[in-house]
């Protein structure tokens, strides 16, 4: 079960520019109490990794790989935090009327190994959601990540 203290803390957090820095300080804390960054939401099952994929931080995602947190740790769906990253980074960009994508989480969780074949126990992968996106996502992916196969 996920501590209560440190989501509501980690969500307290305005979006802004420096919504990263001051999560990854509130992780390292809770870390240099002695607590337990292997932590899960019992109704989803995502834990600190998941949320850090899914908010597109990515200096979070290499503390938590570097502190021990699985690559492809998955939440009751069977969701790993790469196919969180993508659907976010891409989700994002388009409700904010980006033409660019950050993938920069996507980047962060692929480099350290993240399985580009896993899929949700709904079925849910990479080649989903870059379909389910469209061609724009799909090229400008397929651009950052020229040596993942299509």
């Amino acid at each position: 079960m996920i501590d209560e203290v440190i989501l509501s803390e980690l969500f307290e957090v305005v979006m802004n520019e420096d919504a990263e820095e001051r999560w990854l300080d509130k992780i390292r804390a809770y870390r240099e109490s002695g607590r337990n960054l292997h932590i899960v939401e019992e109704c989803s099952g995502r834990g600190l990794l998941h949320f850090a994929a899914e908010n597109g931080f990515p200096a979070v995602i290499e503390y938590l790989i570097k502190s021990g947190i699985g690559v492809d740790t998955r939440d009751k769906l069977g969701s790993t935090p790469l196919l969180w990253a993508l659907d976010s980074a891409i989700d994002g960009a388009s409700q904010n009327e980006e033409s660019e994508i950050d993938f920069s989480a996507v980047k962060k969780l692929i480099d350290n190994g993240a399985d580009l074949a896993a899929e949700s126990s709904d079925g849910i992968s990479l080649k989903s959601l870059l379909e389910n996106y469209g061609a724009g996502a799909t090229k400008q992916f397929y651009e950052v990540f020229p040596t993942v196969k299509h």
